[in-house]
């Protein structure tokens, strides 16, 4: 048997067994979640979703009894005729912004990196072949 023969074999038969087993090699499934509902009728529905009845607006209350005017009204202190002058606090003065230098300190120049040396120009060297001419490139007298 050649290589890919075998490796066809072994892939079919593991799809097999896959197949045939497999289903024992599962995970069980997780169980989700299940919410408790009530059926109603349309007539329960209906009775839901309409507006509930306002009770409707009673008599309007009685007047209350006015007060004697006779009676004495309670005394109330006098007040001063001017308020005292609040007292303004005083403004915090405004934070100074830092002092920044007009100019900054210019990086240190880094040093260059040395040129790549230049690749020689020079033409190829002819090798020579150490095979005989061909007699067919030799000109005829």
């Amino acid at each position: 048997m050649d290589t890919g023969t075998r490796i066809s074999a072994i892939a079919h038969l593991a799809l097999i067994g896959w197949v045939l087993f497999g289903a024992a090699l599962e995970p069980h499934p997780l169980p989700f979640e299940v919410h408790e509902v009530s059926v109603i009728s349309e007539q329960e529905f209906a009775a839901l979703t309409t507006a509930p009845s306002t009770p409707e607006p009673a008599a309007e209350p009685a007047a209350p009894a006015a007060p004697d005017p006779v009676a004495e009204s309670p005394r109330v202190a006098a007040l001063p005729d001017a308020a005292p002058e609040q007292s303004q606090p005083d403004p915090a003065p405004e934070p100074q912004p830092e002092a920044v230098p007009d100019r900054l300190p210019e990086p240190s120049p880094a040093e260059p990196a040395p040129p790549a040396p230049a690749p020689d120009m020079q033409p190829p060297e002819p090798q020579a072949s150490d095979l005989p001419p061909d007699p067919s490139a030799q000109p005829r007298p």
